[in-house]
């Protein structure tokens, strides 16, 4: 569409002639060329949608802008749809172009639902969830991972997740890493975690490669889980054993544990010591063949 100094259309293509004559509207009035403002109106355009389309043609002139955008909502048929107007200046006259963005409107809306929907159920589980770069920059994190690094999402997003993990397993979590990009499969394994307090805890992961469409692996998705309890539990069980080791290997008599079925397990140092053999050589035996 192309309009005049004085808001006249001008010139129309045939493609906007057909649309115009579904709705009813025709380019002329008695002979006359219509003003782009009342063709608009015609056009089921609000009011206040007319007048700030007016004044960004009126500042195309004044102001020799070079173009602007807008989205409106017009009739087509019996029914309204969205339409972006996208204007320009052209020497003397403004030139209007319509594109119907319904369909694109939807689209987008319905990707939104469906991220929406996504993030949801994402953020609803207790697993830690996250998604990184190969160069281990975190593009996506859950709430739940937020929560257990004790840091919010805009001050991890961007940074890479190995500066979360101590030195010590830093190394070997990207070996992991480097399995999953050479074999393209997923991989498990554990390692620490240093929270924005200093705390140390401790991961289960499973890494997966998220590929391209030419089949590539443009990032990763890791799934994980904190077993620090876990681990807890498992020092607290090692401490006791190691002090009722203490206790038995002080104990000068011979101390044996075996099994209903009188099958070795263990025996204290001075069983060891009594028998002149090595624990590995004693554990598994039946303690009627062993002590004759």
């Amino acid at each position: 569409m192309l309009l005049a100094e004085d808001g006249k259309i001008t010139q129309i293509n045939e493609k906007g002639r057909e649309w115009l004559e579904n709705i009813g509207l025709s380019v002329t009035n008695d002979g006359k060329a219509k003003h782009y403002s009342s063709f608009l109106k015609s056009a089921g355009c609000s009011e206040t949608k007319v007048k700030v389309i007016e004044s960004k043609i009126k500042n195309l002139y004044e102001n020799d802008r070079e173009e602007f955008e807008e989205e409106i909502l017009l009739k087509t048929d019996k029914s309204k749809l969205w339409h972006r107007i996208n204007a320009c200046r052209y020497k003397k006259h403004v030139i209007i172009l319509k594109e119907n963005i319904t369909e694109i409107d939807e689209k987008s809306k319905k990707h939104e639902r469906l991220k929406e929907r996504y993030n949801s159920i994402i953020n609803t589980q207790k697993e830690l969830i996250c998604r990184f770069k190969p160069d281990t920059t975190l593009t996506f994190v859950n709430e739940a991972y937020c929560e257990n690094i004790d840091l919010p999402e805009k001050e991890i997003i961007g940074r890479k997740y190995t500066e979360f993990i101590p030195d010590e397993d830093r190394e070997f979590a990207l070996k992991q890493l480097e399995k999953v990009k050479e074999s393209h499969k997923p991989q498990k394994y554990e390692h620490k975690v240093e929270d924005e307090n200093g705390e140390i805890r401790h991961h289960r992961w499973v890494d997966y490669p998220v590929f391209d469409k030419s089949g590539e692996i443009e990032e990763f998705q890791a799934v994980g889980v904190d077993i620090t309890e876990r681990k807890m539990m498992e020092e607290e069980i090692k401490e006791k054993n190691r002090l009722l080791e203490g206790v038995l290997n002080s104990i000068p008599d011979v101390i044996g544990i075996q099994k209903p079925d009188h099958t070795i397990m263990r025996y204290n140092k001075a069983g060891y010591e009594q028998l002149d053999m090595p624990p590995e050589d004693i554990k598994g035996q039946k303690c009627y063949k062993l002590l004759g």
